[in-house]
Order: C-alpha cells, then structure tokens, then sequence
C-alpha cells in the first residue's frame, strides 16, 4: 500500500491518499492461486498458505468501511475493471479527507 498524508493549510484538515490490492475479492484471489502461490509450491518448500495469512491480515473491504466511518470520502476507483466491486478488481485508489470535525 502506498500513502500519502498532507496536512492542510489551517492544519485542522488531512487528506489521505492511496491504494492497496484488493485482497478478499475473488480477482486477488484467483491471481493469488495461480501466480505466486503456485511459484512458491513448485520452487520451495514453504508454505505460501501460512505466509499469506500472515502478512495480509485486513481485506480491502474493511479497510475501507473503518476509513469510511472515520473521514470523508471524497473519492473512490477501482482498477482493472473499474466496476466498483472489490471481487473483479485488483485495486483500489482513494482519496479520504478528516477536516477535524
């Protein structure tokens, strides 16, 4: 995930934003099973299951259901598809503002 936080000029408003895979959604997960997954199987002996599960511990979607109880939401895209659905996407952009509220 890549970020980028900027302060504003009255320092009571931060904008956030960035982008991060669409994990849980059936795209990233079908990638998932036929890229990597199936790399580490065939070339080592360690179990890209138990990483996997490790290293992503928050979907996409409830990244951005806390994001969203917590700022504004001034936009949202999808890529690869561009239909707003986290499983036919593989990433997700956005842009949230907290005006200090």
């Amino acid at each position: 995930m890549k970020t980028l936080l900027i302060l504003g000029g009255d320092s009571a408003s931060i904008w956030l934003g960035s982008r991060l895979s669409a994990e849980g959604g059936l795209a990233w997960k079908l990638g998932r099973f036929l890229t990597s997954r199936r790399w580490l199987k065939r070339n080592t002996i360690i179990n890209s299951d138990k990483i996997i599960c490790w290293e992503h511990t928050n979907f996409s979607d409830i990244i951005l259901n806390s994001l969203n109880e917590k700022m504004l939401r001034n936009r949202v895209k999808y890529w690869s598809i561009s239909l707003p659905s986290l499983d036919v996407n593989l990433v997700i952009m956005f842009d949230f503002e907290n005006t200090g509220g």
